[in-house]
C-alpha cells in the first residue's frame, strides 16, 4: 500500500471513529421519544455533504473581492467573518427545513439541539478529513498527527455546538406564541452561533492560540449540555402533566402512566413483557412508550398554538395507544362516543362518521 492511500485511509478513519462516538451519544440524550430513525440520517447527511459543497462555492463567491483588496487581511477576515456567516447560515438551513416540512417531529428545545448537533457532525467530519489529508502535504506525519488530535478531540464537537445553538432557538420558537419573539429567538440563536464560530476561527488565526479558542468552545459546549438536561427535564414533567387526562379518558392504564416518566421504571417493565410475551410484546411497551411521549408533546403544543393538523395527531395517538393497550392487556376498547354529537362509533374510529369531529374522548372497561 502506498503512502497516499494509507493517508486518505486513515484520515477517513480518524475522521469517521469519533463522529460515530458522538452520534451515540446525542442517540442516548434523546430519551423519551426518539427522532425518525430515516429523519435523523438525512439531517447527518445534509451537514456532511449538501452543506460543505454549498458552504465552499458560497466562501469563494464572497472571498473574491477581499482578495482582490489585500491577501493577508483577506485571508484574516475570509476565516473569521465570511466563513462563520456563511457556514452557519448553511448549517442553520437544515434545521428550518425539518421546523417547516416535518413539524411534527420538532417537538421543542431537545428536539432543535439534536437536530442542529446532527448537521454540525457532519459537517465537522467531512471537514476533517480534508483537514487532515491537507495537513500531510503540508507538513508529514507529524502534522497530521497533531491536525487529528486538535481537531477530533479539542475541536470534535464545536460545530455540533454551533448548530446545536441554532436548534435549540428553533425548539424554543416551536414553543412560543408570539410571531415577534420566535423572529428574535431565531435571530439571536444564530448571531450567537455565528459570533462564537468567529471567535474561534479569529482567535485561531490572529494569534494561532488555542486555549482561548478550546475554553470559548468548551464553556458553549457545557452551556448546552446544561440546557439539554433543562430541556429533557422539561420534557419528563409534561409527559407526568399531559398524560394524567389520559388515565382518566381511559386511553393509559394506571400502571404505564406511573412508569413513563422514569426510564428505570419503564426498563423495568420492559423486561417483565420480555420475560411474559418475549420480543413482541417488549416491543409493543416500547412502541406504546414512544407514542404516549408524543401524545404529551401534541398536548403541549395545543396549548402554544391550537391547530388542526395537531388536534387530528392527538386523536390519531389516542386511538393508537388504545389499540396497543388493548394488545398488551391493559385495557379492553368499546365503542367510543363523539364527545359533540353524542354518536356512538366504531372501535378504533379516529373521526365520528355524523360530524367528524375527532374521537379523541374514549371509553374503556378495565381489563
Amino acid at each position: 500500500m502506498d503512502t497516499t492511500t494509507l493517508v486518505v485511509i486513515l484520515s477517513i478513519v480518524a475522521g469517521v471513529v469519533p463522529t460515530i462516538f458522538y452520534l451515540l451519544l446525542l442517540w442516548l440524550a434523546d430519551r423519551h421519544e426518539k427522532e425518525p430513525l430515516m429523519l435523523l440520517v438525512a439531517t447527518f447527511v445534509w451537514g456532511a455533504v449538501p452543506a460543505i459543497i454549498l458552504a465552499v462555492i458560497l466562501e469563494e463567491i464572497f472571498g473574491v473581492p477581499l482578495y482582490v483588496w489585500s491577501l493577508q487581511g483577506a485571508e484574516l477576515i475570509s476565516s473569521s467573518i465570511v466563513a462563520p456567516l456563511v457556514e452557519e447560515s448553511v448549517k442553520a438551513l437544515a434545521v428550518a427545513i425539518l421546523y417547516l416540512l416535518f413539524r411534527r417531529e420538532f417537538d421543542g428545545i431537545l428536539d432543535g439541539i439534536i437536530y442542529g448537533a446532527l448537521v454540525g457532525l457532519g459537517f465537522a467530519m467531512t471537514e476533517n478529513v480534508a483537514y487532515f489529508l491537507r495537513s500531510f502535504g503540508s507538513g508529514g506525519w507529524e502534522q497530521w498527527t497533531t491536525t487529528v488530535l486538535v481537531r477530533s478531540l479539542f475541536f470534535g464537537l464545536t460545530h455540533a455546538l454551533y448548530t446545536g445553538i441554532v436548534g435549540a432557538s428553533f425548539g424554543a420558537a416551536r414553543l412560543t406564541r408570539s410571531r415577534r419573539q420566535r423572529y428574535a429567538l431565531l435571530l439571536a440563536g444564530w448571531l450567537i452561533a455565528a459570533a462564537l464560530h468567529a471567535f474561534h476561527n479569529g482567535t485561531m488565526g490572529l494569534w494561532g492560540a488555542l486555549l482561548p479558542a478550546i475554553a470559548a468552545d468548551w464553556m458553549g459546549l457545557l452551556a448546552l449540555v446544561v440546557l439539554l438536561f433543562v430541556a429533557r427535564r422539561r420534557e419528563m414533567i409534561w409527559i407526568r402533566e399531559e398524560l394524567k387526562e389520559e388515565v382518566a379518558l381511559g386511553v393509559l392504564a394506571p400502571e404505564d402512566y406511573a412508569a413513563l416518566p422514569s426510564l428505570r421504571a419503564r426498563f423495568r417493565i420492559y423486561r417483565q413483557h420480555y420475560r411474559q410475551g418475549g420480543r413482541r410484546q417488549a416491543s409493543a411497551w416500547h412502541y406504546l412508550t414512544q407514542l404516549a411521549s408524543d401524545l404529551a408533546f401534541k398536548k403541549r403544543h395545543l396549548q402554544v398554538r391550537e391547530d388542526a393538523a395537531t388536534r387530528a395527531s392527538v386523536a390519531r395517538l389516542r386511538t393508537e395507544i388504545s389499540r396497543v393497550q388493548a394488545s398488551l392487556g391493559r385495557l379492553k376498547i368499546t365503542d367510543p362516543v363523539c364527545p359533540n354529537c353524542g354518536h356512538t362509533g366504531r372501535a378504533g374510529s379516529q373521526f365520528c362518521t355524523r360530524c367528524g369531529t375527532p374521537l379523541g374522548t374514549f371509553t374503556h372497561q378495565g381489563g
